[in-house]
């Protein structure tokens, strides 16, 4: 069996792996949005609150993991950054927000339109936070060498 190693090839795709998951991202919460307005009930389905509580997990996972991985290395590696860096930190924050406003609407039965309003908050703010972190980390995560093993 071949030894695998971790190179610098293995880093230097996580321009294209973020654009990747913004896209994913972007993807679903189109989605949700479709779902949350097709139909004529008055009040989320089970199936959309589900979604949506899931969609809201996979974000706040992954805005935790640049928090406390990939923000902290980049600015340790290029503090010319720290301004970007804070940037995103904060909208973080306004997206953290918009989520825990989302959850809520999704683990009650209430309003559908509150929570279309929601979603299209979150799709306001998270649209421009994903433009501008990849028109300012796409190069730099690129060219980012792989962190020493050991």
């Amino acid at each position: 069996m071949e030894e695998v190693s971790l190179t610098d090839e293995r880093v230097k795709g996580m321009g294209d792996w973020l654009i990747e998951v913004h896209d994913w991202f972007r993807t679903e919460l189109a989605t949700l949005r479709r779902q949350a307005v097709a139909g004529e009930q008055l009040t989320p389905s089970t199936d959309l609150r589900a979604n949506c509580l899931a969609f809201c997990g996979y974000l706040t996972r992954h805005h935790t993991g640049e928090d406390g991985g990939v923000f902290p290395m980049l600015a340790r590696i290029h503090p010319e950054l720290s301004e970007v860096v804070a940037r995103l930190e904060k909208e973080h924050e306004v997206v953290a927000e918009i989520l825990r406003e989302l959850q809520d609407l999704a683990r009650d039965e209430g309003d559908r339109d509150r929570l279309v309003r929601g979603l299209d908050r979150l799709t306001a703010e998270l649209t421009g936070h994903l433009r501008y972190e990849e028109e300012t980390l796409f190069d730099v995560l690129n060219e980012t060498p792989a962190p020493p093993m050991g």
